[in-house]
């Protein structure tokens, strides 16, 4: 040991350190890495039997289209009284749409995370009470439940319990229970819990008791050992019995394992953003390459290093050296080597955790746990053990110590490990230019409607819509602001609503369409083209409605004619329009069919255009026009393009994380090219003097050199680009959007790549081709 350490700090500081910095950074990485895949992978993995706990979703098939939803009805939800023995418990909940508001004395708040879950919300989930009883704090109808943050909001330092919070402008609550925050990795997230059966004082039994009204969530919990292709078989059986024809036919009931939603749910409606799996993967991967990379590199300047201690062995050995002995004593030496890059790892990351959760969106609360901190240790002794032991055993394994001792030793493996090095640096930097050009897509890609400048406001009481022109003619006489329109939905942010139809001219009855309710002044603000027809008109009292079509539901529909056609379901009305493709989803998903027309108790949103943005004035202004519309609710806005773009806040969190990755793996193959051409410069100087002598030039010693590279160079570029291209192409297939994939994204990196190997190795070796024959002559 103590000969190791006298070695590596001592005799062989640098190289030591080249070799200590270069890992602790790819370990670093791949330290985040499993802090990061830690944290994904146990969402929702602390409620108690959370392997019993499932979500019930619907599969919806209509005539062709498919939706899988992530919500369902009250009546669907009802699977769970006691229909099917193997269901234990059950629990709905309902989240509305846009935000809820709460008043306290002259106080206002909106609640974007308010819920309305059943009884048995604290039995059912690990969410635990700070204040109350689990079995009663919600079992009175006008009762609700905070969290501690939201209770210090409320009530600073007094005690909240049997407070009284004003709801909606119509209930009172008493606060009942606090609750301890929700843990970050739950995809159920709420700041107030109010009573599921205040619902019936909000809206009338016949939406309530609709089959079709997919607008809660249904969790249950199954017994132990229960079958569960079984009892969703049980669940069809329910639906035969207990439900209208037109949803036993279309609705396919499954349960969906609590566990498996964050990581692996792209449904419809979900109650909380979710990761994207695709997305995860290559930022896992990234990192193992990173780790890969780096332990190449540790590999690669061991080998060097162990190739320039060819006669210290070998006199070793001649003095009675065991292999055993030698042996044992460089993969020490590597061990200390791949500790120290732990530690200096574990410091890299304590320094840096509150940034990187920044970057990530993630909290890393496992990283200062003794399990995690004895994972890392093994993991660097592991690293070091195996990277140690190949070039170790290449140095031992000769046995004529004379020939040993006059031997020159080669470069050839040092060489092809610095290229699978630089091959996997090529395949992280494809990684990074196919991550970026699929986010770059997926913002820039039109929509098929222009949203710039535009800011939304929820309604929050639609008991005025009726009286919406007025508004709009109000709101327009604004300076600087150039329309405004009252909508049920707002193009681009996943919001839209889903209602069965019947539509003359086909023969499909009960047909789901993805649904735009909307006024005659949406078009013109967000700029939805025509296509055939005509757009609405001002809609009068009592005359049937003027429906619009998308030409995706026209296709859909196989209408060839569909002016003229008649409308029934939500509403009846006459199709006037067809209007061109347009986008209410991200693109995660496919442009819909849409069916659009006017409805007044279903516009939730208003939409107003400024012609130069909005400054304070205008923003100031329009505050004014809704106070006086709507006393009771201050304005709530926010623009549509950040709405838009939160629906990509999971990619731009890895984007971010996949520059890091990259910058670190070039940081790291950079370190390995210095080392490894210092090395060569080392070996290759009496030849390179000798050649000097004979009249070579700089110029073509260095050439003479890399021309030995250039092949194992263009065989591990082919080999690369192969990878990079099928690997990138069958990620991109995930992705209902995607561009195509172009050469630029295989060959830049490779060719940054090169320019790299050339800059650094070129420029070290010509360096030593410039040196002075005769000091490196002078002992022939």
């Amino acid at each position: 040991m103590r000969l190791s350490i006298r070695y590596l700090f001592r005799k062989n500081l640098v190289y030591t350190l080249i070799n200590i910095v270069g890992l602790a950074i790819g370990f670093a990485s791949f330290l985040v890495a499993i802090l990061y895949s830690a944290d994904e992978l146990s969402y929702d993995d602390f409620h108690p039997n959370a392997n019993q706990i499932y979500r019930l979703v619907v599969d919806w098939d209509g005539d062709g289209i498919q939706r899988d939803w992530a919500s369902s009805s009250v009546p669907v939800g009802q699977v769970g009284d006691g229909f099917i023995p193997e269901i234990t418990q059950r629990v709905r909940i309902r989240k509305n749409p846009g935000t809820d508001l709460i008043n306290i004395n002259d106080q206002s708040f909106y609640e974007p995370e308010l819920l309305m879950v059943e009884p048995a919300f604290f039995n059912l989930f690990g969410f635990t009470l700070e204040t109350g009883d689990k079995e009663k704090v919600l079992s009175d109808k006008y009762s609700i439940v905070l969290t501690q943050e939201t209770a210090k909001k409320y009530f600073g330092n007094q005690n909240p319990i049997g407070q009284i919070i004003h709801y909606d402008g119509q209930f009172d609550l008493k606060v009942t229970g606090i609750a301890r925050n929700p843990p970050t990795q739950s995809h159920i997230q709420f700041d107030c819990l109010l009573s599921f059966e205040l619902l019936d004082e909000i809206f009338p039994k016949s939406r309530l008791d609709h089959w079709g009204q997919f607008d809660h969530y249904t969790y249950v919990r199954l017994a132990e050992n229960t079958n569960v292709d079984l009892v969703e078989s049980k669940m069809a059986n329910y639906l035969s019995s207990q439900a209208p024809d037109w949803v036993s036919e279309k609705i396919t009931l499954k349960l969906q394992p609590i566990k498996s939603i964050h990581l692996g749910s792209t449904r419809q409606s979900e109650l909380s953003p979710n990761s994207n799996k695709a997305y995860y993967l290559v930022f896992m991967s990234a990192a193992v390459l990173i780790l890969l990379v780096a332990s190449i590199n540790y590999v690669n300047l061991s080998y060097a290093t162990y190739l320039s201690r060819s006669k210290e062995m070998a006199m070793k050995k001649i003095l009675g050296a065991t292999k055993s002995g030698l042996l044992k004593g460089l993969i020490i030496e590597s061990a200390l080597i791949s500790l120290s890059a732990m530690l200096l790892a574990l410091f890299i990351v304590n320094l840096t955790i509150a940034e990187i959760g920044q970057i990530t969106g993630k909290g890393f609360g496992q990283f200062h746990t003794p399990s995690f901190i004895f994972l890392t240790l093994s993991i660097g002794l592991i690293t070091g053990l195996i990277s140690g032991i190949p070039p170790a055993l290449s140095l031992i394994k000769i046995q004529n110590h004379m020939a040993r001792l006059k031997s020159k030793p080669k470069s050839t493996m040092g060489h092809i490990m610095i290229l699978i090095q630089l091959s996997v640096s090529s395949l992280l930097i494809m990684a990074m230019f196919a991550v970026t050009s699929q986010f770059n897509y997926l913002q820039n890609t039109s929509l098929g409607f222009n949203g710039a400048r535009t800011l939304v406001i929820p309604i929050k009481d639609r008991s005025l819509n009726a009286g919406y022109q007025a508004t709009v003619n109000e709101i327009k006489s604004i300076s600087g602001v150039e329309s405004a329109s009252f909508s049920s939905t707002t193009p681009g942010t996943n919001n839209a609503l889903t209602y069965t139809y019947s539509i003359s001219g086909t023969d499909r009855n009960d047909i789901a369409l993805t649904t735009v309710i909307a006024d005659e002044f949406f078009y013109e603000l967000y700029i939805i083209r025509l296509k055939a027809g005509r757009l609405p008109e001002v809609l009068a009292p009592g005359n049937e409605a003027q429906i619009i079509l998308s030409q995706a539901a026209v296709d859909f529909l196989d209408l060839q004619e569909p002016i003229g056609k008649t409308v029934s379901g939500k509403i009846k009305g006459t199709i006037v329009g067809v209007v061109e493709d347009f986008q209410v989803n991200s693109l995660h998903s496919k442009v819909e069919p849409i069916i659009m027309f006017n409805y007044l108790p279903t516009l939730r949103f208003v939409s107003v255009k400024a012609s130069n943005g909005f400054d304070e004035a205008t923003i100031a202004s329009l505050a004014k026009v809704w106070d006086g519309k709507y006393e009771k609710y201050p304005m709530e806005y926010s623009f549509l393009e950040d709405n838009n773009l939160k629906l990509y806040s999971y990619e731009q969190g890895v984007l971010n994380s996949i520059y890091i990755l990259v910058t670190i793996a070039i940081f790291i193959a950079g370190i390995g090219l210095v080392g490894h051409a210092t090395l060569l410069r080392r070996i290759k100087a009496r030849e390179y003097s000798i050649r000097k002598i004979l009249g070579a030039s700089s110029w073509a010693i260095l050439t003479g050199s890399v021309k030995r590279i250039i092949p194992l160079f263009l065989i591990g570029a082919v080999i690369t680009a192969a990878i990079g291209y099928a690997g990138i192409n069958s990620w991109l297939q995930s992705f209902a959007y995607r561009p195509s994939l172009g050469l630029s994204v295989i060959v830049i990196p490779l060719l940054v790549v090169f320019v790299l190997f050339l800059s650094i190795m070129g420029g070290l070796l010509l360096s030593q081709a410039n040196k002075n024959p005769i000091n490196y002559l002078k002992d022939l």
